[in-house]
């Protein structure tokens, strides 16, 4: 999966792109979560349009 592009080599050309990922590397600022979906609430909303779909294939 993902964990190929962690061996792959960064080359940075540019020195304002070095920079640039240094400030952001030493950075500590942390950026604000978005909010997490209520996943009770999605998981009720999956088994009632789950219970409507079955209940409609059983009628046919």
């Amino acid at each position: 999966m993902a964990t190929v592009s962690f061996d792959k080599e960064i080359i940075i050309k540019d020195k304002e792109a070095a920079e640039f990922i240094a400030d952001v590397l030493a950075s500590t600022e942390t950026k604000e979560q978005k909010p997490t979906k209520d996943i009770e609430n999605e998981l009720m909303r999956g088994k009632s349009v789950l219970k409507q779909f079955s209940y409609r294939l059983n009628k046919c």
